[in-house]
Parts: C-alpha cells; structure tokens; sequence
C-alpha cells in the first residue's frame, strides 16, 4: 500500500530493493486474493501486484516523456472475470487460465521482454511459453470510477511469440529491456 503513496521513482526503488524480500509473500498474497475474487460475487476490488522497474521508468522519461506518478502495478478482478476475459476465452481461445492468472507477479518480476507498444502507448510484459506468451498490457495512471490512479493491468492474453517478433521487427513494439 506504501508504493501508491509515493512517486514512482521513488516507489520503484523501493520495490526494487524488496522485491528479493517479498516475492515470495507477494505471490502467496496474490493467490489468495485470486482465489477470494473467483469465489465470490463482489465486483470492482483492485489489488497491487507490482511496480515498474527503475530502468523502465527511466527508459520511459528518456524515450517517450511519460512519467507516471506512481510505480505500483494493479490490477481489477473486473478484467478477471469480466467481458473481456469472457471475450479472449470464447472467441480467440487466448484468453488467460486459472494458473497463468496465478502467474502475475512472475510474469511483472521476471518478464522475459518488457515492451512499448507505439500504437496504444502501453507498457507489455511477455514471459514466454513454447510457442506463446502471456502478455499483459499496462495503462499508465489508469483511473475509472473513482478509483485512485495507479497503473494498471488492462488486457491479459496469449499471443504468440511469432506475433511478438513481427511486430518489434515492425517497429510496433520497441523493446525496452
């Protein structure tokens, strides 16, 4: 909770220097947190998963002047179980299951490429699989409904890694470590 209260250079630093601490905890954390929002029928709940890195961060001021004011990571159980989530599952089949959700604070801490995305001017962390990878989209300050603003996770799927290459090669996505 102390990471929405600071600015995200500062956050990030912090998150940076515990995160070895409180991985650990923040995924037991998460898992019951999941497992709370897919029981029950309470909508509109947010949880902190992560922060942004410093050198995102720093990457972020230097190459597209976006500085956002905290460094924390949310995300809502509405896109969980939402229309969305709904949307990826019956359409395209590359929605998120139950355990790749249960990967968040993996996929934030140990993302195997984080990217910018030039056409939405959103952040992508993508760890990998064999063939896809779970992708995760970050709005910067996200705020709806009154909720404070945070960044936040707004799209969660599978894409695959053939899909990921063509468009850094593209120039669609930049990568940014």
């Amino acid at each position: 909770q102390k990471l929405i209260r600071f600015p995200a250079s500062i956050g990030a630093d912090m998150w940076q220097a515990l995160k070895p601490v409180l991985a650990k905890d923040a995924t037991l954390q998460w898992g019951d947190t999941l497992d709370n929002w897919l029981s029950s029928k309470q909508v509109g709940r947010v949880a902190i998963i992560g922060a942004l890195e410093p050198d995102v961060l720093a990457w972020l001021a230097a190459n597209k002047n976006i500085v956002p004011k905290t460094a924390e990571i949310s995300i809502s159980e509405g896109l969980i179980r939402g229309t969305k989530q709904a949307r990826h599952n019956n359409k395209s089949m590359d929605g998120l299951t139950e355990m790749e959700w249960r990967q968040l604070p993996e996929v934030i801490n140990n993302a195997e490429q984080v990217l910018f995305d030039k056409q939405s001017g959103k952040i992508l962390y993508i760890l990998n699989s064999i063939d896809a990878g779970i992708k995760l989209s970050i709005e910067f300050d996200y705020f709806k409904k009154g909720n404070p603003t945070t960044n936040q996770i707004v799209s969660g799927f599978r894409q695959s890694t053939e899909t990921i290459a063509e468009k850094i090669r593209g120039g669609i996505y930049i990568v940014i470590k």
